[in-house]
C-alpha cells in the first residue's frame, strides 16, 4: 500500500477511534440510568417497609378488640404467613439483585477498562504503521542518495 494511502487512512481510523471512545461514554451514560433504576427500586423497598409497618399497626389494632380477634386471628395468621413467605422472597430477590448489580458494576467497569486498552492499543498501532511508513521512505531516500554517490564512482 503506497504511504500517500496510508496518511490518508489515518484520520478515518482517528475517526473511527473516535466513534469508539463515544460509544465508551454512551455506556457511561447507561451506567448513570441504571444508577437511576437502582435508586428507584431502593424507594420501592422503602414503601415496601412502610407496607409492613401497616401491617404491624393492623395487627395491634385487631388485639384491642377481643371479641373480633378471636374470630380474625386465624386469618391473620394465615395472611402473615403469605406475608412472611413474600418477605421471603422479596429478601431473596433483593439480595440476588445486589449481588447482580455488583457484579453488573464490576464487569462494567472491566468493560471500559479493557475498550479503552483497546481502543488505546489500536491508535499506537496506527501511530506505529505511520512512522514506519516515514522511516521506509527515509532509508529508501537515503539508498537513493547513497546510491548516487558511491554507485556512480
Amino acid at each position: 500500500m503506497p504511504d500517500n494511502d496510508l496518511r490518508a487512512l489515518f484520520p478515518l481510523l482517528e475517526a473511527v477511534i473516535e466513534g469508539q471512545k463515544r460509544s465508551a461514554n454512551q455506556l457511561a451514560a447507561f451506567a448513570t440510568r441504571y444508577d437511576f433504576i437502582e435508586s428507584s427500586y431502593d424507594r420501592l423497598a422503602r414503601q415496601i417497609n412502610r407496607l409492613q409497618e401497616g401491617q404491624i399497626e393492623i395487627v395491634a389494632e385487631l388485639r384491642k378488640h377481643d371479641a373480633e380477634f378471636q374470630r380474625l386471628y386465624g386469618e391473620s395468621q394465615r395472611l402473615s404467613s403469605r406475608l412472611d413467605a413474600m418477605l421471603q422472597r422479596l429478601d431473596e430477590m433483593d439480595t440476588r439483585i445486589d449481588r447482580l448489580s455488583d457484579d453488573i458494576r464490576s464487569l462494567r467497569v472491566e468493560l471500559v477498562g479493557q475498550y479503552n486498552e483497546i481502543l488505546n492499543a489500536v491508535q499506537a498501532g496506527t501511530l506505529n504503521k505511520v512512522e514506519i511508513a516515514d522511516l521506509t521512505e527515509r532509508v529508501e531516500q537515503l539508498e537513493r542518495q547513497f546510491a548516487a554517490r558511491f554507485g556512480s564512482s
